[in-house]
């Protein structure tokens, strides 16, 4: 039977983006390295949205932006929250290494919204498993 310590062994589980208004301007997660989890689980808590959100993930070969290093994932993932309809959901992606484009540098994930002028409130939890390199403590997956 698993226990915390279990999961605090297998598991990094970090804060992406704290309950916000993603209405507006662009909101990005914080940016999240593949290299150290076999894949990723973006878990999404809707609140109450009023215009339909798209979440976009794309590849960095670093955790900013630097123009030029970000592209889209091998197969195009997004997440769209619909107006009233995903209203106090969750919603869940999953990131795989298969989904980057690791042998050229891009290891690093980032998620952000669309622009729109209508309240959405969202938080997301990242979560990374099975980390490849063995440390006393989890190592971190955020910058």
């Amino acid at each position: 039977m698993a226990d915390i310590q279990d999961l605090q062994k297998n598991v990094n589980i970090t804060l992406a983006l704290g309950a916000i208004d993603v209405g507006g301007a662009e909101k990005a997660c914080d940016y999240i390295n593949m290299a150290l989890y076999d894949n990723v689980d973006y878990i999404f808590n809707a609140g109450v949205i009023t215009n339909t959100t798209v979440f976009t993930f794309t590849q960095c070969t670093e955790d900013a932006d630097a123009g030029s290093d970000v592209k889209a994932l091998q197969t195009a993932t997004t997440l769209t929250l619909t107006a009233t309809t995903d209203n106090n959901s969750i919603e869940i992606v999953t990131i795989t290494p298969a989904l980057l484009d690791i042998s050229n540098g891009f290891k690093w994930v980032k998620c952000v919204t669309t622009t729109h002028g209508a309240a959405a409130l969202v938080s997301v939890t990242a979560i990374g498993y099975r980390a490849r390199y063995a440390e006393s403590t989890m190592p971190s997956m955020i910058t």
